[in-house]
């Protein structure tokens, strides 16, 4: 059963708190990752740590885009809403356990939200192709899979260009390869947090 926090903003010194010692679908691709990868190794560092300490690790580090994606996130929310008629209630993080959660950019009912503001030729090439992009297909399996959703709304903006909107289903196969991953990070995270209690 999935806990949902209505009332935490995300950014917040709280949000951070219950984010800590869990994985999130923002790094379902590094969970995913070939084993002997860095983004799998160091994600295992990573959630060993927040476990051992309580404390979330933050590197702090925001590029033009995610600064851009930020800004603009507000308005992409309201044109979504503005062109499907649905109302976005706007949530702080869902969590299922101590291992996984989410933090979705709204709930449309029964459904998730993940909304990206893209730079022109990014937003260009989803456009072009017309279906969500590879690189957020394991997000969204991600957070369907944890919250048991059947509905996650993709939604690309950028204020020159038409928006595309994708309505994405679960792919059970994902969702075993993920859970199966997840048994194996899960005992390789407790062999660094035994290693670091010593």
């Amino acid at each position: 059963m999935a806990t949902i926090h209505t009332q935490l903003e995300q950014g917040s010194d709280e949000w951070f708190a219950v984010k800590a010692g869990k994985v999130s679908a923002s790094k379902a691709k590094d969970l995913m990752a070939k084993p002997s990868t860095a983004a799998y190794q160091n994600l295992i560092y990573k959630i060993a740590a927040e476990k051992a300490t309580g404390q979330y690790i933050n590197d702090g580090y925001v590029s033009y885009a995610m600064q851009r994606g930020t800004d603009l996130e507000q308005e992409a929310r309201e044109t979504f809403e503005f062109l499907t008629g649905h109302d976005v209630e706007t949530v702080g993080f869902i969590e299922t356990d101590d291992w996984t959660g989410c933090s979705p950019d709204g709930l449309v009912g029964v459904a998730g939200l993940e909304i990206k503001c893209p730079l022109a030729h990014t937003h260009a090439r989803y456009l072009y192709k017309g279906d969500i992009p590879a690189e957020y297909v394991l997000q969204v399996q991600f957070s369907l899979m944890i919250t048991g959703f059947n509905l996650w709304h993709f939604f690309s903006y950028h204020p020159a260009m038409r928006p595309l909107h994708i309505e994405v289903k679960p792919i059970k196969k994902n969702h075993s390869e993920i859970e199966q991953r997840l048994v194996e990070f899960k005992k390789e995270v407790e062999k660094v947090i035994q290693k670091l209690k010593r």
